[in-house]
């Protein structure tokens, strides 16, 4: 219970180094990695990276199962896809668009020098002041 707290308050609060901007050189380049028990997508949108949770909210399936490669974004499971911000924008066989249409949930993304630094949503924090 207590390592649980301090997880969320450590999520919460913190940024996280996760690679260079050389390791993402091209549109649609990415990179999985894994924040706890949290399964990320490091992404380049061609002008700038993105981090998305790797959970479709379709189903719950993961969007990328490879470490890195260069694909858009498509869930391995059912296809649907997903445009360079996380927005809903196709899927195979659906007939009528969904009311609410679901996106991939994003994590702040900052740049410092050539490092690609994240944070949840939620951080108050800046990364640089």
């Amino acid at each position: 219970m207590m390592l649980e707290l301090e997880r969320k308050k450590y999520l919460r609060n913190n940024w996280f180094l996760v690679g260079s901007i050389s390791e993402l050189p091209k549109k649609n380049d990415f990179k999985t990695i894994e924040i706890f028990d949290d399964p990320l997508i490091i992404y380049n949108s061609g002008s700038q990276i993105n981090t998305f949770l790797n959970v479709c909210p379709h189903r719950g399936s993961k969007i990328k199962i490879k470490d890195k490669g260069n694909e858009m974004l498509r869930c391995e499971y059912h296809g649907w896809c997903f445009d360079n911000k996380g927005k809903f924008i196709s899927a195979p066989f659906l007939k009528s668009l969904p009311s609410k249409k679901p996106s991939l949930k994003k994590w702040k993304t900052e740049i410092y020098n050539d490092l690609i630094f994240i944070s949840k949503t939620d951080t108050k924090l800046s990364l640089i002041k």
